[in-house]
C-alpha cells in the first residue's frame, strides 16, 4: 500500500518499494496490480534507473471483497439471530397475555378493541423481525399454488386500521409463487396504504 508520494520517496532514497496499487484503464475500469519497484543506485547513492515488476491481482482483490461482504452478512446474521431471540420471546409472552385478556367476558367493547389493536401491532413488529432475518439469511423461494383473494383478505384483517375499507377488483387469481414472500410484499403494501390513509 502507501501513497504515490511514499513510493517516490522510498525509491528516491534507494530502497525497494513494494505495494498494491489501483489503476484506471483507458476504458475507465479499475484494476489492481501488485508492484515492486527496484531502484538502481550509483556508487555516490544517485538513483539512475528503476525496474518495476507488476502483476495483475484484480481477481484476487475482487475475491477478497466478496469474502469481506460475506463476512459482513454473517455478522448481520448473528445480530439478527440475537434480535430474534431477545425480541420475539418476550413479545410472544406479551401477545399470549393480551389474548387471554381479550377472551374475558368482563371487558368493555372499547377495551377488547384496544387489546385487539395491540395484538395486531405486535404481529406487525414480529413481521419486521422476520424481514430482518430474511435479509440476513435469505432462503430460496418455495413455489406453490396460491389463491390471492384469501391471502389479501387475511392480510387486510391483520394490517389495516379499523375504518379503512379495501376492495379486490377482478377474479380470484391463482398464482405460482412463494406464499410467505407474497405475504411479506402485500403486508408492506397494506401497511403503507393504511398509514397513508390513517
Amino acid at each position: 500500500g502507501g501513497t504515490p508520494g511514499d513510493r517516490q520517496r522510498t525509491v528516491a532514497n534507494g530502497a525497494i518499494w513494494h505495494g498494491e496499487v489501483q489503476n484506471r484503464a483507458k476504458d475507465g475500469t479499475l484494476y489492481w496490480v501488485d508492484t515492486t519497484v527496484v531502484p538502481f543506485v550509483r556508487d555516490r547513492g544517485e538513483v539512475y534507473q528503476y525496474l518495476a515488476i507488476s502483476s495483475d491481482i484484480t481477481d484476487r482483490k475482487r475475491a477478497e471483497a466478496r469474502l469481506g461482504h460475506q463476512a459482513a452478512l454473517a455478522k448481520i446474521g448473528e445480530m439478527a439471530a440475537v434480535v430474534a431471540h431477545e425480541v420475539r420471546n418476550p413479545m410472544a409472552g406479551v401477545r399470549a397475555g393480551l389474548q387471554l385478556l381479550e377472551g374475558r367476558s368482563s371487558l368493555r367493547p372499547s377495551e377488547t378493541l384496544l387489546i385487539h389493536e395491540m395484538v395486531k401491532r405486535l404481529d406487525l413488529l414480529n413481521a419486521r423481525v422476520t424481514d430482518l432475518l430474511q435479509f440476513a439469511h435469505p432462503r430460496p423461494p418455495q413455489i406453490e399454488t396460491v389463491r390471492l383473494r384469501p391471502l389479501l383478505d387475511e392480510i387486510a384483517r391483520t394490517v389495516l386500521p379499523d375504518g379503512i375499507a379495501y376492495r379486490v377488483v377482478g377474479h380470484d387469481a391463482v398464482v405460482f409463487a412463494d406464499k410467505a414472500m407474497l405475504h411479506e410484499v402485500f403486508t408492506n403494501l397494506f401497511a403503507n396504504a393504511g398509514q397513508g390513509a390513517a
